[in-house]
């Protein structure tokens, strides 16, 4: 929960420096770095933490999920889900995290 409450409430300048990266993707340096960024600061280390067999899988599906939420909220913007209360989708998105976590 804590890591889902933290990206409903970023400030602007985390917002914004998402997506500059996002838009800025699509050059192969900035894609080659963007990848090498993931796996090194998110992947890995939350995969280590994890532990277990799966820890690898379970540490992509929880980037793909906190990935989806930025997306929706700060790319798209889903307007419906950003006027969902912050303690709602902390509560579900959080339970979502966990099941992963937890497998």
């Amino acid at each position: 929960e804590r890591l889902i409450r933290a990206i409903l409430e970023a400030d602007d300048r985390m917002r914004g420096m998402y997506l500059a990266l996002i838009r800025a993707g699509d050059n192969q340096s900035v894609g080659s770095a963007l990848r090498t960024m993931h796996e090194a600061a998110f992947v890995e280390p939350l995969a280590h933490a994890l532990g277990g067999n799966d820890a690898e899988l379970r540490a992509r599906l929880i980037a793909s999920v906190v990935g989806g939420l930025m997306y929706s909220l700060w790319l798209v913007p889903d307007e419906s889900l950003a006027e969902t209360p912050v303690d709602d989708l902390v509560a579900v998105y959080g339970a979502l995290v966990q099941s992963i976590v937890g497998r």
